[in-house]
């Protein structure tokens, strides 16, 4: 959202990228680490398959940014701080939901882990109309083909962002009812 505000695309592009950089470490970490251990909480894919789940959400969220500076964008789609601010949003509840699983009381029922998975799953239905909307609308007003072609590919991949939080949500639930159901 500050991205899209402060318009310093270059400066947060490269901010964007070292965490992108990290990540994808982070996640061949994970992956090495859980090929060591002999026996796992969780199964040694599902923790694979979140993180790379995980990762997927900041691949997005780089691509989009990094596709802002290679598109040249100088004024910001009126649709974009909406989007923006829902990704960003699915992104604080998704790491709240993943926090569940170590204060296993949350799991219960009851807890908060349900309400999260849930409150996910309706910001991701919000981010699909939101991106509906942004397409329809930039279909029908935009005659320069370049900036359609370029704000429908920001759009996607940050739709694609919000998708990757709602497929870790369904990993979460996967995880809770095989080991804390």
């Amino acid at each position: 959202v500050i991205m899209i505000g402060d318009k310093d695309l270059p400066l947060h592009n490269v901010r964007i990228a070292v965490i992108e950089s990290s990540a994808d470490k982070l996640v061949h970490e994970i992956s090495e680490l859980v090929d060591k251990k002999f026996i796992t909480t969780i199964d040694k894919e599902d923790i694979n398959d979140l993180a790379k789940n995980l990762d997927n959400i900041i691949d997005s969220i780089e691509s989009a940014s990094a596709r802002m500076e290679i598109y040249n964008i100088t004024d910001i789609h009126p649709k974009m701080p909406d989007i923006c601010k829902k990704l960003v949003d699915i992104c604080e509840v998704t790491e709240s939901a993943i926090w569940c699983l170590i204060n296993k009381k949350e799991l219960k029922p009851g807890g908060q882990f349900a309400a999260k998975l849930l409150t996910i799953h309706e910001i991701e239905h919000l981010c699909d109309s939101t991106y509906r909307q942004a397409l329809k609308e930039l279909w029908k007003k935009e005659k320069d083909f370049k900036n359609l072609v370029a704000w429908k590919d920001i759009f996607t991949r940050v739709e694609a962002a919000t998708d990757a939080c709602d497929h870790v949500a369904t990993i979460l639930e996967r995880i809770r009812i095989k080991y804390y159901a």
